[in-house]
């Protein structure tokens, strides 16, 4: 037997696709330009929400860390 009239045929159909031209390197420059910017006031407004609520954890950080230097200065200095 042929394996060949047994199997089904297929029709292939042609599709066109809409394809967007491709971009001048301008473009692509204000597009990333334009992304960017974006990008950078979102940043600030994440950083505008965040501020009041990490500062004053930094500041007990500082403070822990300034009495530990002063701890280690005290025991560097003992011995001498």
């Amino acid at each position: 037997m042929n394996n060949l009239e047994k199997t089904p045929k297929v029709e292939v159909t042609e599709t066109k696709h809409e394809q967007e031209p491709t971009p001048t390197w301008q473009e692509l420059r204000d597009r990333f330009r334009a992304v960017l910017t974006d990008l950078w006031d979102e940043t600030r407004d994440i950083e505008r929400e965040l501020e009041p609520k990490v500062l004053p954890a930094l500041k007990r950080l500082r403070d822990e860390v300034a009495k530990l230097i002063e701890k280690i200065e005290g025991r560097t200095k003992k011995p001498g």
